[in-house]
């Protein structure tokens, strides 16, 4: 299915052309559903992304098991780097730390901001 870029894949691209291969471009891919965040992955990553910072699903509050799965489909989903991002105060949910633990055993989870 053909879809029209987005102003976040142009802003992307371009910033790529710019600085290059020597800086790293972390795009935000996250929403409250799965299948719309890998959509925004894959297309990022398309557009030249270096990695992503992904956000619990918010509005859900999934459970810890919910959260684990979401995370690990997003890293599945490209050959890109996730960051996983725990920001409760405007998701309504923590990950735990032993779902934090758990997830960076994922060879493609590679960083955590909180």
């Amino acid at each position: 299915m053909w879809q029209k870029s987005s102003e976040k894949e142009e802003i992307i691209r371009v910033v790529k052309d710019v600085v290059g291969p020597k800086i790293f471009v972390v795009s935000g891919a996250g929403d409250n559903e799965t299948d719309y965040s890998i959509n925004q992955a894959k297309r990022t990553e398309k557009a030249g992304a270096d990695g992503l910072l992904v956000v619990t699903p918010y509005y859900n509050k999934p459970p810890q098991a919910g959260i684990a799965a979401h995370f690990r489909a997003m890293a599945d989903a490209t050959d890109l780097s996730v960051m996983m991002y725990d920001i409760p105060g405007r998701t309504g949910i923590e990950i735990e730390s032993d779902t934090i633990v758990e997830l960076s055993e994922h060879p493609k989870i590679a960083a955590l901001k909180d």
